[in-house]
């Protein structure tokens, strides 16, 4: 479909009221006669007012009732006519004269109307009122030929241009529709992958009698790329696993479900079961894990401990992975460290192994490195909001004292997510923030850790 006519194929519709009397002589004669020299007299078809609705009836609109494919393709680029002249006489109802020029507008068909024979209240009342909302000149039968002439010879000129630009409009809403439709897709597929990684990642805390564990989730998007997982290995022993995939979204969430899947912690069956032990689980998730990349740069970090709940002994081992904290009774606050390096990067990496004591009332703290930028620098420049800080340290390690009991916990968690909504940059969160607390059930005295 071409989108501009060429000026022969021009053609101009004059549709005329039967009632009007001497139309031919008085107007349509007269204004193809002195139609602009410098404009190519267009093709006529004549048409009576009835036969031009039909017409209009039958063509589709280019917008209204359609979708922006359909519209483009039914019509934008093809009006009734360059032009319509359009003569009614006094008996003609407005009602139908009303639905013509809805029909013009719609159809991107420009139109002169000549009213004849009417009480000036009334043409005046027809000219302002819907007539000329559409778009279409009302003219009294005062009018001279020479002025309709000039009047639909511009319209003609016009016309090229309003077609290019409803073709680029319809284009314009066509791609915005289809940009949308992606983004609805995009977005039920992100729910459905987020909900995919809540149900085969995201463990529970296992209830023990002996432990309380504090959890903060908070994905950066709808996938997150951090992971937990919180187990009973055996009757006395419990795996508590923690993994940062670099990265976040839905490439990184797409790691952890490997890693989750692959971190080694039983060995044999029944009486005959081993606890795999920390260093030993990361050294065999590694290898696993470099396997899968095939020379592709997929790293993680991660930090696991099993705790004997009998003697509150945990041994624990980190790959890559920020050094949990051990908040003791008064206060204090260290960080064992384990080396280990990155997930995805030396196959036969090793991965050595500490043990911590929680039978005095410590509690560890394992968290993401999400953790470093929810809490922005204090500093008074807007440079220094963008650095990471320790304040950090300093909350979770408060978050780990507060825990008295399971619910003490619980409250002191809630407490904590609340004020992660107040930091800066909070409702656009640069990283995942995780963070799992182990709290054995003793009630030594307790300190607080100084800001």
């Amino acid at each position: 479909m071409e989108h501009v006519k060429r000026l022969g194929d021009r053609r101009l519709i004059i549709a005329t009221d039967m009632s009007v009397r001497n139309a031919e002589e008085r107007w349509i004669t007269p204004t193809l006669r002195y139609w602009p020299d410098h404009l190519e007299t267009p093709k006529v078809q004549r048409v009576g007012l009835y036969e031009l609705r039909s017409m209009l009836d039958e063509t589709k609109p280019h917008d209204r009732g359609l979708g922006a494919r359909d519209s483009l393709a039914a019509g934008v680029l093809d009006p009734v006519a360059d032009a319509v002249l359009i003569i009614v006489g006094p008996g003609y109802p407005s009602t139908h004269l009303y639905q013509i020029a809805d029909h013009l507008d719609r159809t991107i068909t420009p139109a002169v109307v000549v009213i004849t024979d009417r009480e000036p209240v009334e043409h005046a009342r027809l000219a302002r009122g819907v007539l000329q909302h559409h778009g279409v000149l009302v003219e009294s039968d005062k009018v001279s030929p020479g002025h309709l002439s000039s009047a639909l010879g511009a319209l003609m000129l016009r016309q090229p241009a309003l077609e290019r630009l409803a073709s680029e409009l319809r284009l314009g809403q066509l791609s915005q529709q289809q940009i949308h439709d992606e983004l609805d897709r995009v977005h039920i597929e992100l729910h459905k992958a987020a909900t995919l990684q809540h149900e085969f990642v995201r463990c529970a805390a296992p209830y023990t009698p002996d432990v309380d564990f504090g959890v903060i989730y908070r994905p950066a998007t709808y996938v997150s790329g951090d992971i937990f997982d919180i187990e009973q290995l055996d009757e006395h022993h419990i795996g508590i696993f923690l993994a940062d995939a670099v990265g976040h979204g839905v490439p990184a969430g797409m790691l952890t479900l490997f890693i989750s899947r692959s971190l080694p912690k039983i060995d044999g069956f029944a009486g005959a079961a081993r606890v795999v032990p920390p260093s030993e689980a990361l050294a065999r998730l590694n290898h696993a894990y470099c396997g899968r990349a095939q020379g592709q740069s997929r790293f993680a970090t991660a930090v696991y401990g099993v705790l004997n709940t009998r003697t509150m002994q945990m041994r624990m081992a980190t790959a890559g992975h920020p050094a949990p904290l051990i908040v003791a009774p008064n206060g204090d606050v260290s960080r064992p460290t384990s080396d280990g390096p990155l997930l995805g990067v030396f196959p036969d990496g090793l991965f050595n192994e500490v043990t911590v004591d929680l039978s005095d009332g410590s509690r560890a703290v394992f968290f993401s490195d999400g953790f470093e930028v929810a809490y922005p620098s204090e500093g008074p420049g807007a440079f220094d909001v963008s650095l990471a800080s320790r304040r950090h340290e300093t909350e979770l390690a408060n978050l780990a004292l507060a825990a008295d009991d399971r619910e003490g916990l619980a409250h002191a968690v809630t407490a904590m997510q609340a004020k992660l909504d107040t930091q800066i940059g909070s409702l656009h969160q640069a990283d995942d923030v995780t963070a799992v607390v182990i709290a054995p059930r003793v009630q030594p005295a307790k300190g607080r850790v100084a800001a």
